[in-house]
């Protein structure tokens, strides 16, 4: 009894720490997937069954020999594949999730485990007494990273689309490196011993590349596919704006028609009352269809019903908008687009403005104008804070980013659709959006 107690602490200081790395991999990459009932119960359930395989693998399947060599290679690829398998079903245990993810998710805890512990073998050859546990704080570092990468996903489903099946190959494709990667090492183990230290630091720096190759071929789907998710997202966004659209201009035509009639009327009612509360009142509706008035006639229908409806947002929130837009030429464009494209403007120039405090600096200014055979718009605002720029985007500063940022997006998009150019800074507390479109030749 004393003895398995010896066994399982020397287990525990020596060996532990690469299993748990395996499953704590497992947990952070999956944390975003719904969770089966009595989950902390399931992963603690999965981290004792295989500890135990672990343990009764390494001291009683392939203990080390007496004299110190490593014993033959079959017994210990069993163990390992064990390992990989009973960890993919463990991710199959405590998540609704397919088994695509649960390949995924092992795949990559289990490469980031070995690119740790070969660096730390690596080390070991090179600095004789140096002790295996300073794996430990670099597992704790390696997870940390995973886990703030996997942030960025979060709430998404990009990490686990395996709905293609170009992404399903080059899933299997870095599962067989990873599980080749594990045998060739534990075979050369095998047939080379305790050669030369240049040898195996050789060998350790080269499965270091099988794994971290292991792990950028599953993970290389990340980018097309999220990129392309918010594509299909930020075009449906496209169409809803379209309709809204349709709506828009059509309210702000029935108040065209009337905004001069109702000036008229509301002027002869402020001269006639006598009541100062009545006559406030007529002055704020005054002031509103004032507004709607004089609103800038760019010659461009879509681009009036959109800097009418946001100027009338900036009014009631206390904004100074100053818009100087010609649509004489903006013909090329089709009506939804343009007023997709500047609502997706002006509304991430209200959102900021809102944020600043000093009244002077709640301003946003606006021009469109023709500069040869070149449409330029070009939108200035304050803001405050700390803008975070990614892909020559700014990234949302909304807390769920991963229901927010399509605006930019959508900005994009539009652009590239008509062959334009998009440029975003931010310089002392401005933010400044040009977009530069052309102009086709029919419509010069």
């Amino acid at each position: 009894m004393t003895d398995l107690f010896i066994q399982l602490l020397d287990f525990l200081w020596e060996s532990f720490a690469n299993v748990a790395a395996v499953l704590v991999g497992c947990m952070i990459t999956t944390k975003y997937i719904p969770k089966k009932r009595h989950y902390r119960f399931r992963v603690i359930l999965s981290f004792v069954l295989i500890t135990a395989w672990m343990f009764i693998g390494r001291n009683y399947l392939a203990p080390d020999k007496p004299d110190g060599s490593i014993p033959g290679p079959f017994v210990p690829i069993m163990i390992f594949s064990g390992l990989f398998l009973f960890s993919g079903l463990s991710v199959l245990f405590w998540c609704h999730s397919t088994w695509h993810q649960a390949l995924f998710a092992v795949t990559v805890s289990y490469a980031l485990q070995n690119i740790c512990e070969r660096i730390i073998e690596m080390l070991m050859w090179l600095i004789p007494g140096l002790p295996r546990q300073w794996i430990i704080p670099l597992l704790i570092a390696t997870l940390w990273w995973y886990n703030r990468f996997c942030g960025q996903y979060k709430q998404r489903q990009t990490m686990f689309d395996f709905s293609n099946i170009n992404n399903r190959f080059l899933l299997f494709v870095a599962s067989g490196v990873m599980i080749g990667c594990v045998v060739i090492d534990l075979l050369l183990k095998v047939e080379l011993g305790n050669s030369s230290p240049e040898l195996n630091v050789m060998i350790c720096v080269m499965m270091i590349m099988f794994s971290a190759m292991s792990v950028i071929v599953s993970m290389s789907h990340l980018r097309e596919t999220d990129s392309k998710m918010r594509a299909e997202e930020a075009a449906n966004l496209l169409r809803i704006e379209q309709s809204r659209y349709e709506q828009d201009r059509q309210i702000h035509e029935a108040i065209s028609l009337k905004c001069h009639d109702i000036k008229h009327r509301i002027a002869a009612m402020r001269s006639s009352s006598s009541d100062d509360e009545y006559r406030t009142e007529l002055k704020k509706i005054g002031k509103l269809v004032d507004i709607f008035d004089t609103a800038p006639h760019s010659q461009n229908a879509a681009l009036d019903v959109v800097l009418a409806n946001k100027m009338l947002t900036c009014n009631s929130l206390n904004i100074t908008i100053t818009c100087m837009a010609d649509g004489r030429r903006m013909g090329f464009m089709a009506d939804g687009d343009i007023y997709a494209l500047f609502g997706n403007i002006l509304d991430n120039a209200i959102e900021a403005a809102q944020q600043v405090q000093d009244p002077e600096q709640r301003m946003i200014t606006l021009n469109v104008e023709t500069k040869g055979d070149f449409l330029a718009i070009s939108c200035e605002n304050f803001f405050t804070g700390t803008l975070t720029f990614e892909d020559g985007l700014p990234m949302t500063t909304k807390a769920d980013q991963a229901n927010h940022g399509y605006g930019t997006h959508s900005i994009r998009i539009l652009t590239e659709k008509y062959d334009g150019l998009l440029k975003v800074s931010s310089q002392d507390d401005i933010f400044t959006l040009s977009i530069i479109l052309p102009i086709p030749r029919s419509y010069n």
